[in-house]
C-alpha cells in the first residue's frame, strides 16, 4: 500500500505530479539541504499555448472551406 500525495508548485492550479510514497509524507522531521534541478538549457519554463481560438473566427456560409 502507497501513500498519494499530489504536489504542484501553484496549489491546485497549473502543472502537478501525482506523487506515491512507502511511508506517509508527514512523517519527514527535517530537510538537510537542497539544489536548484531546474533545466539550464531550456527556454523559460518551455510552455506554449495550443489552445483554439474558434470563437474569434469570422463566419462564412460555406463551412467545408472555412475548416
Amino acid at each position: 500500500m502507497y501513500y498519494e500525495q499530489l504536489f504542484g508548485t501553484i496549489g491546485f492550479d497549473g502543472m502537478s505530479s501525482n506523487l506515491y510514497h512507502e511511508h506517509c509524507p508527514t512523517q519527514v522531521k527535517e530537510v538537510k539541504g537542497s539544489y536548484n534541478v531546474a533545466s539550464k538549457i531550456a527556454t523559460e519554463n518551455n510552455i506554449k499555448s495550443y489552445r483554439f481560438r474558434g470563437f474569434q473566427i469570422k463566419p462564412n456560409l460555406d463551412y467545408l472551406k472555412t475548416r
